[in-house]
C-alpha cells in the first residue's frame, strides 16, 4: 500500500469518525475495507435483550464475510430455528473466501431467530441469530 493511499485512508477515517459514523464497510471486486470506530472488547460481540419471561441473546457477526450454515455446503446444517445449542457450539461459519471463522453460541439455549440467509454477506456487528438463553 502506498504512503499516499495510507495517508488518504487515515484522513477519510478521521472525517468519518468526526462525523459520528461508527461503522463503514466498502466492497468492490477483490477490495474489502471495514472500519469500526469505538472500543471492541470481544471477538464476537453479543447484545442482550431482556424480557420478563425469557432472556434473549443476539449473536452478532465477529467480522466481515459470508455466513455459511454448513461446511462444506453439502453437509448437515449447524443449527436451525428451534434447535437446542450448547455453550460454545458452532452455529455458523463466517468466510471471507480464504479464512473460515466459526461463530459460536455464547450461551446454552434454543435458536429463536435466524436473521441472515446462507451465503449472505455480513458486516461487523450485524445480527445473525437470537438465542433464548437457558435460565436455571
Amino acid at each position: 500500500m502506498s504512503d499516499q493511499l495510507l495517508a488518504d485512508l487515515e484522513i477519510l477515517a478521521g472525517e468519518l469518525k468526526a462525523a459520528g459514523v461508527i461503522r463503514f464497510d466498502y466492497e468492490s471486486g477483490l477490495t474489502n475495507i471495514g472500519l469500526v470506530f469505538g472500543q471492541v472488547t470481544a471477538p464476537a460481540p453479543v447484545l442482550e435483550q431482556n424480557k420478563p419471561e425469557e432472556k434473549v441473546i443476539q449473536i452478532l457477526s465477529p467480522g466481515m464475510g459470508y455466513v455459511r450454515f454448513a461446511y462444506p455446503e453439502e453437509a448437515q446444517l449447524f443449527c436451525s430455528v428451534g434447535d437446542r445449542v450448547a455453550l460454545e457450539q458452532t452455529v455458523a461459519i463466517l468466510s471471507d473466501g480464504v479464512v473460515y471463522q466459526p461463530i459460536k453460541s455464547p450461551v446454552e439455549g434454543i435458536i429463536k431467530d435466524v436473521f441472515v440467509s446462507d451465503g449472505q454477506r455480513a458486516g461487523f456487528g450485524d445480527p445473525l441469530f437470537s438465542v433464548i438463553a437457558r435460565c436455571d
